[in-house]
């Protein structure tokens, strides 16, 4: 069981177990099964770009990491969000738009990031 990422947050929330597990010191953790199959089977580069947006994850700041895991995993809105976080509406979206930056950044080819070429 891990501690909740707001005062509040249900047990079951999945954000806290991004939040938890997202220690600067320790190595990112592999996904879990509740992340639903998707239609067609994965590729080894469908792999390596979910692992490589789990590690640009982990490198966010805690705020703007929070931000983006309770927009895109908990589908909250933004006033939920404020509401969760006891922010107001604008810190979040400030929060979402340089989290989403910061990713945009860290995903890019020319970050330093290790890509594998696809051998036909």
């Amino acid at each position: 069981m891990t501690a909740p990422c707001v005062p509040g947050c249900s047990p079951s929330c999945t954000t806290c177990a991004w939040i938890s597990c997202a220690a600067p010191a320790s190595p990112p953790q592999p996904l879990d099964e509740r992340i639903p199959e998707p239609g067609t089977r994965p590729t080894q580069s469908d792999a390596l770009e979910l692992a490589d947006l789990a590690a640009a994850l982990y490198r966010l700041p805690e705020e703007q990491r929070a931000v983006i895991l309770l927009v895109a995993l908990e589908d909250m809105s933004y006033d939920a969000i404020a509401q969760t976080l006891a922010i107001p509406r604008g810190t979040v979206m400030s929060r979402l738009f340089r989290g989403r930056e910061h990713l945009r950044r860290l995903m890019a080819p020319e970050s330093g990031v290790t890509h594998l070429r696809v051998v036909p």
